[in-house]
């Protein structure tokens, strides 16, 4: 499942630096966008350059104008090859399934090489239901 939808009116969204695939950092212009950090300014000088509040998603605008959230800048894993993985959608897949109670999709590094790992908490009392009775 991917979080999509429109902008709320008299607010501007573009996508920041997009890939091949049209992905980047999700950004906004709008009178009701924050104006800064409270009395941080260095923080405010982050995420907000030329009147553009960067959000710090990643996602990307469709031909209908829905913004589609990826992910998150900070979590994106870059693969070898150069693919960007985005732990949230992986995560809100393997959560579909009525046998996983919650998962965390992260990089581990294994030698010289970077992979893709999860944590997941199982849900033992629908794993028991549905194979109660059944040995393997």
């Amino acid at each position: 499942m991917q979080l999509h939808g429109l902008p709320l009116p008299g607010t501007e969204v573009k996508i920041d630096n997009p890939n091949s695939e049209g992905e980047g950092e999700i950004i906004v212009k709008s009178e009701s966008i924050m104006l800064g950090y409270y009395e941080n300014q260095e923080a405010t000088d982050e995420v907000i350059k030329d009147g553009w509040f960067y959000t710090g998603d990643i996602g990307y605008i469709d031909s209908d104008g829905f913004i589609y959230v990826s992910g998150r800048k900070k979590n994106v894993i870059i693969t070898k090859n150069g693919k960007n993985i985005y732990p949230e959608e992986l995560e809100s897949l393997l959560n579909e399934s009525r046998y996983i109670k919650e998962s965390m999709v992260y990089e581990k590094t294994k030698g010289d090489d970077k992979i893709i790992a999860a944590a997941i908490v199982v849900d033992q009392e629908a794993i028991d239901e549905a194979f109660s009775g059944r040995h393997f």
